[in-house]
């Protein structure tokens, strides 16, 4: 037991029954300081354990005219919010304090009155724990009195029974019945204890110890809970002990306290857990008993004897005593090394009630003591839980997913029914993967099926026949279309599907001098795809398996290496009397010198029909030759691309924005399914690694990629934590089963596991 607060005063002292750390002490009659101080005050302190410090704070001071016998704090009413401090002085008048005006420094003049007869030298008080109006004080004279303090100012006093019923010894203590409010205990020096019916206006039993063993009674302490029992302590050294008695049978005491080696002057029933008794002694030991078992708990020596001790009534495992040799203390059990017996924990350690709810509705609960005998009940039901919209759900998906029911069409369903773009967007490309041509379908979706467009190439070439029909002869001033300057770009048009300006493009100086992209042509030279294919040779391999014609570079590496997005400059060039020299070449039979005689005039038309007939070598080197010349046009950096294979240049080099067009590109491409798949995976991580998770699980949708979707859904905020599993389930229930869908492993088992438990917390074990 540990001392947590303490004041130097030769006090009496009693507890605020309200606060937590706040309590009074008054001047001791029969004692006095170090240094012969005659002043006499009426205190109150602040025990706050979190100050700083070990001594308590004043809050309150006031003069009192006589020392004190007994102090005490009466619960707020309502003529004194702060309750009543009443103490006895040592010429049997009772000083009465609003303790609120004290604290507050309002002007708080006592009330002092006497209304004990008889020459009185001592005088006990109590306050009724029930009426928080009556008080009872008791002298050496044998007399006590009940007070009214309704009235304050003039509060009225009146004897508890008739002039035959009182009492002859030395009243040593007075304690009001915890749980009757008109009963109260009065001891004697004698070793007697009366007990008073207030209603009946008598004593209604009168008992001591037989054996002689209770020859001073001089403290009484009432159980906190039942009404019949009490303890009582014995100050004769000759029989140190404390007894407990059942009202119902007085004959003999019912437990006795054995420990102390002298006599015993204050004792205090815990109201917070009538398990534990603290005692102190005139042998400078305080014991903390265990009632149930009548052995000691813990123990502590101090060096002079404590005259008074009391549990606070508000914070648990904390008392109070004071000692005649000038010191009140606050102290706590709460470090208590256990002498003999401490096999139970106190009650204001245990859970005053709890509940807990396991699989099927099960749920165990306990209260506080509510069982015949006080002790706690366990109770074991079953709850019926109300509608649960998860577990409607869950049911519905269960159904649809058994019946064999079209899952593109439960797709479509979700979308209509979502409630934000990017849950209809995913529901969107899931019903994709339910289709007949997963990839023709999602090409659909996008705008860029062949069907769709075809109508636009009738509309087009109908508008242009007339023109058409008559060829226009280039000028020799022809020149290429500069690019136009920077506009507002439709985040869907192919023409924004590269981005970057032509004097950061690393293709610029392709086989031969920077000022001439085409020097080094008929060099072999001439592919602006040449130092993609030669990086990519020299990458390590991802995945194990490699593109075709390419080694396979990761993603992220591959398009951090570009030090900005491809733009080509237009290179124009005439030649005069073009028509003449392409007549020479043709006659002579040199295809090839009438292609590079076309390509250089701009006609690319002639250069590419003068090349179909001059053999494939000679073909395939004009075509890149024109892709590189029309470099200014985004179209045909995308047809360069789809020509030559390499579709993972556009995913490496495209704006993130235009991820449509890349995915309708991909969809498109004449190249294998498994390429295609892995390369929407690709534009997906580069989409998830610049923070766009939406369109990246879009990606993974149409590359059957479940696993990376169910890391983004398991990631989504939004509703509630049941709704946001239980759309994480559906949606991978539902991909799995789409045609070539992947097995999620054990990344999905916790899912599955909390899903379970939420399910069965609604109720659904079947």
């Amino acid at each position: 037991m540990k001392t947590l607060k303490q004041v130097r005063r030769s006090a009496v002292a009693a507890w605020n029954p309200s606060s937590a750390d706040v309590l009074a002490t008054a001047t001791a009659a029969g004692s006095i300081d170090d240094n012969f101080d005659a002043k006499v005050a009426l205190e109150v302190f602040s025990a706050d354990p979190s100050a700083e410090g070990a001594s308590m704070c004043r809050l309150a001071h006031a003069e009192l005219e006589d020392r004190v016998h007994s102090l005490v704090w009466s619960k707020a009413s309502g003529t004194a919010p702060g309750g009543y401090i009443a103490a006895a002085l040592s010429d049997g008048r009772v000083s009465l304090w609003n303790a609120s005006a004290l604290i507050n420094g309002e002007h708080a003049v006592p009330c002092t009155t006497s209304k004990h007869s008889g020459s009185v030298q001592s005088a006990v008080l109590d306050a009724n724990p029930l009426k928080e109006n009556l008080l009872v004080s008791g002298t050496n004279t044998g007399e006590l009195l009940i007070w009214d303090v309704s009235q304050p100012s003039q509060p009225s006093a009146y004897a508890p029974g008739s002039a035959q019923h009182a009492m002859k010894d030395a009243v040593t203590c007075v304690k009001w019945n915890s749980v009757v409010p008109h009963i109260l205990a009065a001891s004697t020096a004698a070793g007697s204890v009366v007990v008073w019916d207030l209603k009946n206006k008598r004593p209604i039993i009168t008992f001591t110890d037989k054996s002689g063993k209770l020859r001073s009674c001089r403290s009484v302490c009432w159980h906190p809970k039942q009404a019949t029992q009490l303890i009582t302590a014995n100050e004769d050294d000759g029989a140190p002990v404390l007894q407990q008695w059942d009202l119902r049978n007085t004959h003999c005491p019912v437990k006795y306290f054995e420990g102390h080696t002298k006599g015993v002057f204050s004792s205090s029933w815990s109201t917070l857990d009538p398990a534990y008794l603290l005692s102190t002694a005139k042998d400078n030991r305080t014991i903390l008993w265990n009632v149930n078992s009548g052995s000691i708990v813990s123990e502590v020596v101090s060096a002079q004897w404590n005259t008074g001790i009391e549990w606070s009534p508000v914070v648990p495992g904390t008392y109070l005593t004071s000692c005649l040799s000038g010191e009140v203390s606050v102290a706590t059990t709460h470090d208590a090394r256990p002498a003999n017996d401490f096999s139970a924990a106190p009650d204001w350690l245990k859970r005053s009630a709890g509940v807990n709810l396991a699989f099927a509705n099960r749920m165990a609960s306990f209260s506080a003591k509510d069982g015949p005998d006080g002790g706690r009940i366990v109770k074991l039901e079953r709850v019926e839980p109300g509608p649960s919209a998860i577990k409607e759900r869950s049911e519905q998906l269960n159904h649809v997913l058994e019946s064999g029911a079209d899952l593109g069409e439960f797709c479509a369903q979700k979308a209509a029914e979502s409630a934000s773009d990017e849950e209809r967007d995913t529901w969107t490309f899931l019903r994709t993967r339910f289709a007949a041509d997963p990839q023709q379908e999602l090409v659909r979706m996008l705008g860029y099926d062949k069907e769709t467009l075809a109508g636009l190439v009738s509309d087009y070439t109908a508008g242009t026949s007339e023109k058409a029909e008559a060829p226009a002869t280039p000028s020799q001033d022809e020149v290429p279309p500069t690019p136009p300057a920077e506009e507002q770009r439709d985040p869907d048009d192919v023409a924004n599907l590269f981005g970057g300006d032509a004097a950061s493009d690393p293709f610029a100086s392709v086989g031969g001098d920077a000022s001439d992209p085409f020097a080094g042509v008929g060099a072999g030279e001439s592919d602006p795809f040449a130092e993609i294919a030669s990086m990519n040779a020299a990458a390590e391999q991802v995945s194990g398996e490699a593109a075709p014609g390419t080694g396979w570079q990761d993603i992220h590496s591959l398009a951090a290496s570009f030090s900005s997005k491809m733009q080509l400059p237009a290179v124009g060039g005439a030649v005069a009397d073009y028509e003449s020299d392409i007549a020479r070449h043709v006659i002579a039979g040199d295809l090839n010198a009438a292609a590079e005689c076309s390509l250089a005039s701009g006609n690319f038309v002639d250069a590419l029909l003068f090349a179909s007939s001059a053999g494939a070598e000679v073909f395939e080197r004009v075509r890149g030759e024109c892709f590189a010349r029309q470099a200014h046009r985004p179209v045909m950096k995308v047809a360069q691309a789809l020509c030559a294979g390499e579709l993972r240049a556009i995913v490496a080099q495209a704006e993130l924005s235009q991820w449509k067009v890349v995915l309708a590109v991909l969809a498109n491409a004449e190249a294998d399914r498994h390429e295609v798949q892995q390369l929407t995976r690709e534009l997906g991580e580069l989409l998830a690694a610049a923070g766009d998770e939406a369109a990246a699980q879009l990606c993974f949708i149409a590359g059957d990629d479940v696993e990376r979707c169910m890391n983004i859904w398991g990631r989504a905020q939004g509703g509630s934590p049941a709704d946001a599993l239980h759309g994480l389930i559906e949606k991978v229930s539902v991909f799995e089963r789409a045609p070539g869908g992947q097995r999620v492993g054990a990344g999905l088992a916790a899912k599955y596991a909390e899903y379970a438990t939420l399910l069965a917390a609604d109720g659904a074990v079947d």
